[in-house]
């Protein structure tokens, strides 16, 4: 066992493991500690990997139609906080201070049809 110490002494200290702990260390923690640092290693690789590729996409967007180009926010999904900053209502109505968009379209829609109805009924007279 003395002999399979010594031989993984140099990973384990690699791997984080302050040299005068590894002595005091089972064989098991040892090994926890050194998968969990690979691990951990590999999360990073694969975190690195993905940003590498959302920036490459970004310049793509960049370069061929900067018009297109998403918004920093809804590229990373992690950092938009909207959620967060929505404001907490304690009943659940809806806030009816501002009609949506589309809301004051259909209204300006059925004024319009109102006007030419009422235009087509005074030439029918």
């Amino acid at each position: 066992m003395t002999e399979l110490l010594y031989g993984i002494y140099p990973y384990a200290v690699e791997n984080g493991i302050k040299a005068d702990e590894f002595w005091q260390m089972t064989f098991d923690e040892i090994m926890i500690h050194i998968t969990a640092t690979i691990k951990h290693h590999r999360t990073m690789l694969k975190e690195r990997a993905v940003m590498d590729h959302k920036t490459a996409e970004l310049m793509a967007f960049a370069v061929n139609d900067p018009s297109k180009m998403p918004s920093v926010e809804k590229h990373y999904s992690f950092m938009d906080d909207s959620a967060e900053r929505q404001p907490v209502t304690l009943n659940n109505e809806p806030d009816q201070a501002e009609p949506e968009e589309w809301q004051s379209d259909q209204a300006l829609l059925v004024q319009q049809a109102m006007a030419v109805r009422a235009t087509n009924e005074r030439k029918k007279k």
